[in-house]
């Protein structure tokens, strides 16, 4: 029987393909900072050979109409402190205010800079992955 580590579920996203095509199973990809409509996470392959991912396609390849998982990897994740509104696993985060607290970032927030991996209550720690600012 093949070795077969155990898989941290808190650590796979739904996400989808920045262009049209397919991403195969397996695959380097770098979170773009982009979301979808629906919230999921736009993907692309990495700058060049050796460029920087933010995780492989498991399981399910992604394309640019249909969600895939990817495998977060070489992301540290950290914990914040929610603001006075509780937040959702997979919410864009953002900062709520000069007290250093973050927010579900509004629609249209250009200054996003995580998402949530749990569900967190107002005033409570949230465990959360940075991904780069950019407009959505």
């Amino acid at each position: 029987m093949a070795f077969k580590p155990a898989v941290n579920r808190n650590a796979i996203w739904l996400v989808r393909r920045n262009v049209a095509g397919t991403l195969p199973i397996g695959r380097g990809v770098r979170l773009t900072g982009a979301v979808g409509a629906d919230d999921i996470a736009m993907v692309a392959a990495p700058l060049g050979a050796d460029g920087a991912i933010s995780g492989v396609i498991y399981e399910t390849s992604p394309d640019d109409v249909n969600a895939g998982q990817m495998l977060q990897a070489g992301i540290s994740n950290v914990q914040i402190r929610i603001g006075s509104a509780s937040v959702s696993f997979g919410d864009r985060l953002n900062i709520q205010d000069n007290t250093g607290v973050w927010q579900t970032a509004p629609a249209g927030a250009q200054n996003v800079y995580y998402y949530a991996l749990q569900n967190a209550a107002a005033g409570a720690l949230c465990w959360a992955a940075p991904v780069g600012s950019r407009p959505l």
